[in-house]
C-alpha cells in the first residue's frame, strides 16, 4: 500500500494541472467572445446624422412658349391656328414641340360663363417647348408679329435629362459633403466615424426662373401681321440646382 502513495500524489497533481490548464483554456474562450474591453453601449446610440448638401449652375436647356390669342370665330381659330404652326415648322419647330388648345366662353348657354362685353370669344391656346436658345429666338421674333396675349418672352427650363445629369453630379457632391462635415463633427467630439448605416433620399431644391430679358423699345404689332421694330434679346444666364441628401454613420 506504501508503495501507491507517490503514484496517487503524482496523479493528483497532473490532474490538477489539466484542471488548471481546462479553466484558464475557458476564461481565454470567454474573453474571446465577450471581448469586455470593448464598448458595450449600444450600436443604435452610437452614430451621427448629417446632411450634406450641393449647389450647381447651369444654364437652362428647355424654353417654353405659352401665347393664347381670341378671336370671334372658330374659323378665325382655325385658320389663325394654321398660319401660326405652319411658319413654325419652316423655322424648324416639330410637331412633338408643339400643343395647342381651343376654348369657348362668354356664350350664354353655359351657365358658369359670366358674361363678356361683344359676346362670345373663341381661345386659341400654344404651348410650344425648344430645345436651343437659336431657334427660341426666331420664334419669340415671330410670334411677336402675331399680336400674342399673355407673356410674350419664353419660361426656361432643365429637360428631363438634364435634370438627371445635373442630380447624379449633385448628389455625388452631396454625399462628398456629408463626409467631410461628419470627420469635422466627429473630431470635435473626440471620435471617429465608422461605417454608413442609412442614407436618406436625397432632396432636390433646385430654382428655375424667368429670363432676364434685355429689352429696348417693342413696337406693338398690328392686326395685320406687320412686323415689329425691334425684339428682345433672350438672355438665360445661369439657374442654381441644389441637391441634398442625409446619411447616418456609426461612431467607433
Amino acid at each position: 500500500m506504501e508503495d501507491n502513495k507517490p503514484s496517487n500524489k503524482l496523479m493528483f497533481k497532473l490532474d490538477l494541472r489539466i484542471a488548471c490548464i481546462l479553466l484558464l483554456l475557458i476564461i481565454v474562450s470567454m474573453l474571446v467572445i465577450w471581448r469586455p474591453w470593448q464598448d458595450t453601449t449600444p450600436n443604435d446610440s452610437r452614430k451621427i446624422t448629417i446632411t450634406g448638401q450641393a449647389t450647381i449652375k447651369a444654364e437652362p436647356d428647355q424654353y417654353q412658349f405659352n401665347p393664347y390669342y381670341e378671336k370671334d370665330t372658330i374659323a378665325e381659330v382655325s385658320a389663325l391656328n394654321d398660319q401660326i404652326i405652319k411658319k413654325l415648322k419652316e423655322l424648324g419647330v416639330t410637331d412633338s414641340q408643339i400643343k395647342n388648345n381651343a376654348s369657348k366662353y362668354g356664350s350664354p348657354e353655359i351657365y358658369y360663363s359670366a358674361p363678356v362685353e361683344g359676346g362670345e370669344k373663341i381661345t386659341l391656346s400654344l404651348t410650344i417647348t425648344l430645345p436651343n436658345k437659336d431657334l427660341t429666338q426666331k420664334v419669340q421674333d415671330y410670334l411677336l408679329t402675331t399680336n400674342p396675349k399673355g407673356s410674350i418672352t419664353p419660361y426656361p427650363s432643365f429637360s428631363t435629362s438634364k435634370q438627371k445629369e445635373l442630380t447624379d453630379k449633385a448628389r455625388d457632391l452631396a454625399i462628398a459633403d456629408a463626409k467631410i462635415r461628419a470627420d469635422k463633427t466627429a473630431s470635435g467630439l473626440d471620435t471617429k466615424i465608422g461605417k454608413v448605416l442609412e442614407i436618406g433620399e436625397g432632396q432636390q431644391d433646385g430654382g428655375i426662373y424667368p429670363l432676364t430679358d434685355k429689352t429696348t423699345s417693342v413696337a406693338p404689332a398690328s392686326g395685320d401681321g406687320e412686323g415689329i421694330d425691334s425684339s428682345i434679346s433672350i438672355q438665360p444666364g445661369e439657374d442654381e440646382f441644389s441637391y441634398s441628401v442625409t446619411v447616418v454613420f456609426a461612431l467607433k
